[in-house]
């Protein structure tokens, strides 16, 4: 009757912590571990692949089709991990796109891949935090010294209703001189 109760009422994110704890819903498998109770359960790590994964909820091994995280007609992302109940008990699930995508993360230990997916995410973040080398203009020189004339864009603005970026101050730089001209 007390689990009744509980799901009678609102929850929040504490309560849905308390409940994945509590012995009788992990082996139940009526509420999906989040992805920070599932390490501290000492629960184990399920690397499948999409058809793997809807094997298992076929079998009735999850409550869900976790082959529905990481859809077929999406290639740009190789897997989704997240915390949830397998055979009764919170795990890691990992779905991957294909067996060469579950092959490489076999093949290489949780840290390791932790700490390649930071350097891509660093290097990301590096390659848009600095603006691309301007470019010389086409037919166009200096007058003062013959040099070639790049855009350079100053500053940028974004409307609000938008989320396009739009140069906002320009000018014309001579890579020989360094003489600005406004545009």
């Amino acid at each position: 009757m007390k689990l009744v109760d509980h799901f009678g009422q609102k929850r929040t994110g504490l309560t849905l912590l308390k409940l994945s704890l509590m012995p009788e819903i992990r082996q139940g498998s009526v509420v999906p571990c989040l992805q920070e109770v599932a390490p501290k359960l000492g629960a184990k790590t399920f690397i499948w692949t999409r058809e793997e994964a809807e094997g298992a909820w076929l079998a009735k091994r999850t409550e869900y089709n976790l082959a529905q995280i990481l859809p077929k007609d999406v290639n740009s992302i190789e897997s989704i991990s997240g915390g949830f109940i397998v055979d009764g008990k919170g795990a890691k699930v990992e779905v991957c796109r294909n067996e060469a995508v579950k092959q490489r993360l076999l093949s290489t230990s949780p840290e390791k891949r932790l700490q390649q997916e930071r350097e891509a995410e660093r290097l990301e973040r590096e390659k848009w935090s600095s603006p691309p080398a301007p470019e010389p203009i086409e037919g166009r020189t200096c007058n003062e010294c013959g040099g070639k004339l790049v855009l350079v864009i100053l500053n940028y603005y974004c409307e609000p209703w938008t989320d396009v970026l739009t140069p906002a101050d320009k000018v014309v730089k001579c890579l020989f001189c360094g003489r600005l001209i406004r545009v």
